[in-house]
């Protein structure tokens, strides 16, 4: 069985280029936003209907209005694609913040990966995610993964 996916990490939407000029540090916002839209047609044109994003996709915890939907419509551009979003380090998750405004505006082909659980993406195909659900979690988020009961056959996709 073959199982194609495009697998990405540290987006950090929203990350403020203090250290640069207004200028330059908007276009530099601006280029993380157009990677949406690059992944996207790289998975269109591959044949690709799965993106993992492992973890980071946002700089913090709070961000704007316009920066939490500004990706998520980006994706929904990509109806064929379904985007799979996990908290990192810098988003983590934790209950009634980030990630429930994510929830209430995440389009249909944008699924979160907020529990480590296993995941039945296609037939026969197990995403194992290790999100975070703080800064610092002084242990082995992966660490579960070794004994996740799943089907002998079925192709595993660990993502920390």
């Amino acid at each position: 069985m073959t199982f194609r996916f495009i697998h990405t990490a540290d987006w950090q939407i929203g990350a403020p280029f203090g250290a640069f000029e207004a200028e330059l540090a908007a276009r530099l916002a601006d280029a993380r936003l157009s990677m949406i839209d690059k992944i996207g047609h790289l998975a269109n044109e591959n044949d690709v209907s799965h993106v993992f994003v492992a973890g980071d996709v946002w700089d913090s915890e709070q961000p704007s209005d316009r920066m939490l939907r500004q990706p998520l419509d980006l994706m929904s551009g990509f109806g064929d694609v379904t985007w799979w979003l996990m908290p990192g380090n810098h988003d983590p998750y934790r209950q009634n913040l980030l990630w429930s405004r994510i929830a209430a505006r995440a389009p249909e082909n944008v699924r979160l990966l907020l529990e480590p659980e296993p995941v039945e993406v296609a037939p026969s195909v197990w995403l194992l995610p290790a999100p975070w659900t703080n800064k610092s979690p002084g242990r082995d988020l992966t660490e579960w993964m070794d004994t996740a009961d799943l089907p002998q056959d079925a192709i595993k996709i660990g993502l920390g």
